[in-house]
């Protein structure tokens, strides 16, 4: 599945068991974040877009990748930010 039909599944519901991480980079990268591995494991994104926001008022969000003990699992609290950064990011480019 693409990242952007990946995404478009998510903004009608996000998965309770989470998401493959892979699967989750994939969007994040697709929503032209910059996206960076931190030294805990975790994933960090940034998008100028998302700057001053509500949610992420410094522009990054973190996915962790071990969502329920499962290494390559990311959290569905995760996926949750990855919608909501989602749709900050497209309202900005309207």
């Amino acid at each position: 599945m693409s990242p952007e039909d990946l995404l478009d599944k998510w903004l009608h519901g996000v998965p309770r068991d989470g998401a493959d991480c892979e699967d989750a980079l994939a969007v994040m990268r697709c929503l032209g974040m910059e996206v960076a591995r931190t030294r805990r494991g975790h994933w960090t994104a940034h998008h100028a877009a998302l700057v001053g926001s509500a949610e992420f008022p410094y522009g990054f969000l973190t996915v962790n990748c071990h969502a329920f003990g499962k290494q390559g699992r990311a959290h569905p609290a995760a996926i949750r930010d990855i919608v909501r950064a989602a749709r900050i990011i497209r309202e900005s480019e309207t």
